[in-house]
Parts: C-alpha cells; sequence; structure tokens
C-alpha cells in the first residue's frame, strides 16, 4: 500500500535544502498538528536522513506548517532521491503515511 499522497519535489545543488508544508484536513481547514509526533525520511543520498522534531522539523501549530531542513548550510548533490513523510499519534502511537515520492537535484550552475 502507497502513501495517501505522492510528494515530488526539485531543487538544485547550490541551495539550501527546505521542503514547507501546509497540512490541511480534506475541507481545507487546518489539521491539528499538536495531537502528532513527526518524521522525515530521504534515502539515496549520503548520509541519508531521518529528521524529527529534534533535528529537523519545525512545527507551526497555529498555522499547520511543517518546514523540514537539515541545516540552512546543508545542499544535495544532483540526483534523485526518495523522500517520505509520516505521523505518528502522541497518544494511541497510531502511524500514518502523509506523503512519499522523489527529490530532483539539478545543476544550478554556480561554483
Amino acid at each position: 500500500m502507497a502513501a495517501a499522497y505522492e510528494c515530488n519535489a526539485s531543487c538544485t545543488d547550490d541551495e539550501s535544502f527546505v521542503l514547507t508544508f501546509v497540512l490541511t484536513t480534506s475541507d481545507g481547514s487546518p489539521f491539528d498538528v499538536s495531537d502528532y509526533a513527526f518524521e522525515y525520511s530521504l534515502r539515496g543520498c549520503s548520509p541519508e536522513w531521518s529528521l524529527d522534531e529534534a533535528d529537523g522539523i519545525v512545527v507551526d501549530a497555529p498555522n499547520a506548517t511543517l518546514t523540514i531542513t537539515p541545516g540552512l548550510d546543508v545542499r544535495l548533490r544532483k540526483g534523485t532521491y526518495r523522500h517520505g513523510l509520516r505521523k505518528r499519534h502522541l497518544v494511541t502511537d497510531q502511524v500514518d503515511q502523509i506523503f512519499d515520492g522523489t527529490v530532483t537535484v539539478t545543476e544550478g550552475n554556480f561554483q
């Protein structure tokens, strides 16, 4: 079974890696992120990442926004990588995948 959504992103090798998401419910209202812990994974790069709120995911609960970055000085090499985001309910421990997909990094033409 695949994730609920597919998320394919792109960037260049000359920019900081940052993803920002606004999470909404099916009716478009803000998703209550305060009930969940989040984990982001990026595979196929070196080193591979597993990020959470302690080291790379910033949760803005009032705006239902997640910002994912391993650090503003982190740049990926050219290539295509697999990534995913999942949530875990803090009370029930139920884990659900939010998305999976790819990150494609192209040459930015800066040295």
